[in-house]
């Protein structure tokens, strides 16, 4: 199974160390593979190196891709964490 969607980064300082972290966080419970792409640059979207090294700054488009057991389910759950978290800043853990 396959599955895909877009997204926008809208967090003032870009996907850095925090929200990156929840993005893992997040995806442990799905076995699929899933990427983030960039432009031209794909990540593991379970790999916080990864997805720092993205460089996605406040407006960047992105696309998610996932392959694999619940995939739309992994797409469904990172598309809302990007489109609806508004303020990464205030997360805890």
């Amino acid at each position: 199974m396959e599955a895909h969607a877009k997204t926008t980064v809208r967090w003032k300082a870009g996907l850095h160390i925090r929200p990156a972290t929840y993005i893992v966080k997040l995806l442990q419970k799905y076995p699929c593979e899933i990427k983030i792409i960039k432009d031209n640059s794909i990540c593991n979207a379970k790999s916080v190196i990864q997805i720092i090294s993205l460089g996605a700054e406040c407006g960047a488009n992105l696309t998610i891709e996932a392959k694999g057991e619940e995939s739309d389910r992994a797409v469904e759950a990172l598309k809302t964490f990007f489109d609806e978290y508004e303020d990464v800043e205030d997360m805890l853990w």
